[in-house]
């Protein structure tokens, strides 16, 4: 009896070793068939560049040899990626693992439900369908007949039939990478789905995200494997907190096209990105990286990514969590984070500035910037600036925003000065400061009184400076526009006194057009 059952337990500890074993395998092969793969691909595409090139420029006698060459290449390529089994992804437990369900069966119910996820049969795909005897079928088909199109075509002498078979060619080959990519996606993400051990969770969300695509191509292919609901499902069922942290990373890197947004909204991600917010017992690692969710989501430069139906449902908790993750975060990293999803939010929803006046959003985020010291980031307070520029376009918000010291801080902000030490975004970052701290302070200004804090603390100083000497913003036209405008802003409540002293008049008499001419970076002609 004793016997049996400690067999029982060794041949379960063996199954469990061995399908760990299975998932490694088969993420490790994943991630460097990908690499190979683009290694492969980048070959063929620079010989069809190659012949086309000379196909333009009519140098027939070399497009003979070139085509021989590239539909070697292609034909090699479904050989290696559609024809070898080996290749081919499948369910872990498809072929090696059929012998130990058999011997599984008659073991214990509990070792059977172990498995159970495990063995489900790999969705069919018409994309690749390969049988293992090495023989393939389909697209891979249609690619080595498009090949022999080709060569025939070109043994003719045809030159626009071989241009029409080229182009079949090239489009049989995009197919056929696409349905190759597709198929070890959804291979990953079907590991995803309902896994019993946090190590095969653990290995295929590494996969994927070592997978070596560009950010919207991986995407699509997520999107087109109903990825983005297998990995809200893991950030609500996981136990482990650096399993969740590891899926809603994966989330921000596919959640970059509207595809795949819109079908984050579908699945109900916004509510558990709100709900995830809201805890606060969770570590500021998870929080962090939900926040990031959150402020891929709306980021504003998506295309096609304006709007969410469900936002304003949660608007006030997203807001509300927000700040109390600005205010207790350690981290200036998810200071940024925060920062940044705070300000999407107020481009795709307007309303956004109710909850931030309620919670005191401004005050608590402008306290946070100050709190990081004189090393700040620049793009802290580029996304800070963006809040207080967005809010002061409410009328409503203006005199909350007086009181609690926003004048002072987009004042400071201006200070900021670009270095030649510092990298590009830095200092595109600086002037993208510079830009909305003037900006909000034109806003703000519509106010007599906030105008006259601004001449108090020589604010007008440093404005006039920005427009005439062009290295202080760095040359740029935005900058010295949104300066123009605050200044004659602060001239209409607070009249010209201030100009006077500093021999600017120029600046606001007679027309803005007038003045940005005289001290644009870009002399040309506006007429």
């Amino acid at each position: 009896m004793y016997e049996a059952e400690i067999m029982t337990t060794l041949q379960s500890k063996s199954l469990a070793t061995d399908l760990t074993r299975q998932v490694t395998n088969m993420a490790a092969t994943t991630s460097e068939t990908i690499r190979k793969l683009h290694q492969k691909t980048r070959i063929i595409s620079a010989e069809f560049s190659r012949v086309f090139e000379h196909k333009n420029n009519k140098n027939y006698q070399q497009i003979a040899p070139l085509v021989q060459s590239l539909i070697g290449h292609v034909k090699e390529f479904v050989q290696d990626y559609v024809q070898n089994p080996e290749l081919i992804p499948h369910n872990i437990n498809n072929s090696e693992n059929q012998r130990q369900e058999n011997t599984a069966e008659d073991q214990k119910p509990e070792l059977e439900e172990m498995i159970t996820d495990f063995r489900q049969e790999e969705p069919k795909t018409k994309e690749v369908v390969v049988n293992r005897r090495g023989k393939s079928s389909g697209v891979g088909d249609e690619v080595i007949a498009a090949c022999d199109d080709l060569q025939k075509a070109s043994d003719s002498g045809e030159e626009k039939l071989a241009e029409e078979k080229l182009t079949v060619l090239g489009r049989k080959f995009t197919e056929v990478v696409d349905m190759i990519l597709l198929t070890h996606v959804k291979a990953l993400v079907h590991a995803l789905e309902e896994p019993k051990t946090e190590l095969a969770l653990r290995t295929a969300l590494s996969a994927l995200m070592s997978l070596d695509l560009e950010g919207s191509v991986l995407s699509h292919l997520v999107a087109r494997s109903e990825g983005v609901r297998a990995l809200l499902a893991v950030c609500l069922e996981a136990r482990a907190t650096a399993v969740r942290v590891m899926a809603l990373r994966a989330l921000t890197v596919v959640c970059c096209v509207s595809e795949t947004i819109r079908q984050f909204e579908q699945a109900g991600g916004l509510e558990i990105v709100s709900d995830i917010l809201a805890d606060e017992k969770r570590s500021e690692a998870e929080l962090s990286e939900a926040v990031a969710v959150l402020a891929q989501i709306t980021a504003p430069w998506i295309k096609d990514n304006h709007s969410f139906q469900s936002l304003s449902q949660f608007l006030g908790d997203l807001v509300k969590s927000l700040t109390r993750i600005v205010k207790d975060c350690k981290s200036s990293e998810t200071l940024l984070l925060s920062a940044a999803a705070l300000a999407n939010l107020t481009f795709m929803e307007p309303r956004t500035v109710w909850p931030l006046v309620e919670y005191q959003t401004a005050k608590i985020l402008l306290s946070a910037v100050r709190r990081q010291g004189p090393k700040v980031s620049v793009f802290i307070q580029e996304q800070a600036a963006t809040v207080i520029a967005n809010m002061a376009s409410v009328p409503e918000c203006r005199k909350h925003l007086a009181e609690n010291r926003a004048v002072v801080a987009l004042l400071c902000f201006l200070q900021i000065r670009h270095s030649p030490f510092q990298r590009v975004p830095e200092i595109a970052a600086a002037e993208r400061v510079q830009q909305k701290s003037a900006i909000a302070l034109s806003r703000l200004c519509s106010d007599s009184i906030v105008a006259k804090q601004v001449v108090e603390l020589q604010g007008v100083v440093r404005l006039v400076r920005l427009c005439k000497e062009e290295r202080e913003r760095n040359h740029s036209d935005g900058v010295l526009v949104a300066c123009l405008a605050a200044l004659r802003k602060i001239v209409s409540n607070c009249g010209t006194e201030a100009l006077e002293k500093l021999e600017a008049l120029e600046l606001v008499e007679p027309r803005l057009l007038d003045s940005f001419l005289l001290y644009s970076s870009k002399q040309e002609s506006y007429v």
